[in-house]
């Protein structure tokens, strides 16, 4: 009985864990984004000016997709 509750109380501290490191490293990407935008803004345009093109890409390409099974 002890040991079943030893081992219940470690999984409850690891997920502890785990749910802090996720709101560390969470906090962390955001302020690295940020402080990328903010240091290295052609950089940054550099970056959404490429998303947008592989957005734009990937809507073409399901365009010609949707367009070639004729629904």
């Amino acid at each position: 009985m002890l040991c079943t509750a030893a081992v219940g109380l470690r999984v409850s501290l690891v997920r502890e864990v785990n749910a802090v490191m996720k709101k560390v490293l969470t906090w962390g990407a955001v302020a690295f984004v940020i402080y990328y935008l903010a240091t290295s803004p052609q950089g940054a345009a550099n970056v959404v000016t490429g998303a947008i093109d592989w957005l734009k890409s990937a809507g073409n390409s399901l365009s010609a997709f949707l367009n070639h099974i004729r629904l």
